[in-house]
């Protein structure tokens, strides 16, 4: 669910780049009700999706740093691609929460119909498999490594 909302949340502004921007720039829109409201209920929203169920203040804190995070580079770097600017912002999300960066996998080839990856490189399962044993759901390590949820699964039988 972190990476749902991480991803989620970074792709609706990267979509709505211009409103972001127009925001930022006029801080008084963002003190006009009910835009006010529905911006810190959706900043509220994202703090409590990305810090997860019965987390201490460290992780709170964490995922508030991330969030608070993830709309700064779209507004600063607006005329970045939206895509190297994407994958930049959360491989700074995963080293914020502690996690390993998925190592880009130019040259890999893509899944059919150019979808997601089916492979892995050998560093990269060896992170899987790590993460697996620490927990994490296959979710969320596809999310991470940008690869179907069998895939994972694929590389974590023995």
């Amino acid at each position: 669910m972190r990476w749902r909302a991480i991803e989620g949340y970074v792709d609706v502004h990267l979509r709505h780049r211009q409103t972001l921007t127009m925001l930022v720039k006029d801080m008084t829109l963002l003190v006009q009700a009910p835009i006010a409201d529905r911006f810190r209920t959706a900043i509220a929203l994202a703090n409590e999706l990305v810090a997860g169920p019965g987390c201490g203040l460290e992780q709170r804190v964490r995922a508030c740093q991330v969030v608070a995070g993830l709309a700064d580079p779209v507004v600063l770097f607006r005329d970045a691609p939206a895509d190297q600017l994407r994958s930049t912002i959360l491989d700074g999300a995963r080293a914020l929460l502690g996690a390993p960066v998925a190592p880009r996998a130019r040259g890999l080839p893509r899944g059919r119909n150019g979808g997601r990856r089916a492979i892995l490189t050998e560093e990269q399962i060896t992170q899987v498999r790590a993460l697996y044993a620490e927990g994490c759901s296959g979710e969320e390590i596809a999310a991470r490594f940008d690869v179907s949820r069998a895939t994972v699964y694929r590389y974590l039988k023995i």
